[in-house]
């Protein structure tokens, strides 16, 4: 678990949920890579694999299906 900078807990406000207390989004990186699906826990805490852990988010996006 990572918690995100406060420009997209802000942003993530702002957004619908797509369950309770969890969103569903598309991030991506400042090197390109793209991952889709990604849980956010409360618009906060973001669920990443181990190797993106400490990657520097460059976008998110909620995910359409």
């Amino acid at each position: 678990m990572r918690v995100l900078n406060e420009n997209f807990i802000k942003l993530l406000l702002n957004e619908l949920e797509t369950g309770m207390g969890y969103q569903s989004v598309d991030i991506s990186f400042s090197d390109g890579e793209l991952l889709k699906d990604i849980l956010v826990y409360n618009a906060e805490e973001i669920e990443l694999p181990k190797e993106f852990i400490k990657k520097n988010i460059a976008a998110i996006s909620l995910h359409n299906e």
